[in-house]
């Protein structure tokens, strides 16, 4: 009797905890979060920078791309394309889209793609801000989470 009691307040608390986890973590870092462990997934022979959340990546994102700003994620992957990443939320492309601009400009690098992930609630605002953005080419993929693999 006392096992299936103390099951139930296990998950309970781990509830608890996802929830205290969930409360506590930015828009942005639980979109880059979730993008980490779909590409990890996806792709389990690439090697993945990530920069903001404590993940068992490769490694920060800092450095390697020859640029003064940091991305939020590069995957380098030799049987397909590499892929440089930004995620925004929508609030973020609202309030601050030119700094998003900016970044982008600034993670142009020959043999990247370029992918801005954004939140599904925010996928047609971002697909107008990369539209009306001058950022030189249709290099710029936008995706979300869970389809971010598709700019592969």
């Amino acid at each position: 009797m006392v096992l299936p009691q103390l099951a139930a307040a296990g998950a309970v608390a781990y509830g608890g905890v996802k929830a205290v986890e969930y409360l506590t973590t930015s828009e942005h870092d639980r979109a880059l979060k979730t993008t980490y462990k779909h590409l990890e997934s996806t792709v389990p022979d690439a090697t993945l920078f990530v920069d903001h959340i404590d993940v068992d990546a490769d490694g920060n994102p800092e450095g390697v791309l020859d640029s003064d700003r940091i991305p939020d994620l590069i995957l380098h992957n030799q049987r397909s394309a590499n892929l440089v990443v930004e995620v925004e939320t929508g609030d973020s492309l609202r309030n601050a889209g030119d700094e998003a601009r900016a970044q982008l400009q600034a993670f142009r690098s020959p043999g990247y793609r370029r992918v801005l992930v954004v939140p599904e609630d925010a996928s047609e605002l971002a697909k107008r801000a990369i539209h009306d953005w001058p950022i030189d080419d249709e290099t710029t993929y936008v995706a979300n989470p869970s389809t971010v693999s598709d700019a592969l």
